[in-house]
C-alpha cells in the first residue's frame, strides 16, 4: 500500500508541474500578444500624427 501512496504522491505532483508550465505558457503568449497590438498602434499613432505624411488627425 506504501507505494501506492508514493506513486500517487509524484503523480500528483507532476500534474501540478504540468498546471505551472501551461499557465506560465498561456501568461507569456497573452503578453506577446499584448506587446503586438501596442507595437501596432503605436505604428499607427506615428502614421496619423506624422506631419506631411499621414493624417495629422490623431488625438489623444
Amino acid at each position: 500500500m506504501r507505494r501506492d501512496d508514493e506513486l500517487c504522491k509524484a503523480v500528483v505532483e507532476q500534474l501540478l508541474v504540468e498546471r505551472q508550465v501551461e499557465a506560465r505558457a498561456a501568461v507569456a503568449d497573452i503578453a506577446r500578444v499584448m506587446a503586438d497590438r501596442t507595437r501596432h498602434v503605436r505604428l499607427g499613432e506615428e502614421f496619423l500624427d506624422a506631419p506631411g505624411v499621414g493624417l495629422g488627425c490623431f488625438q489623444r
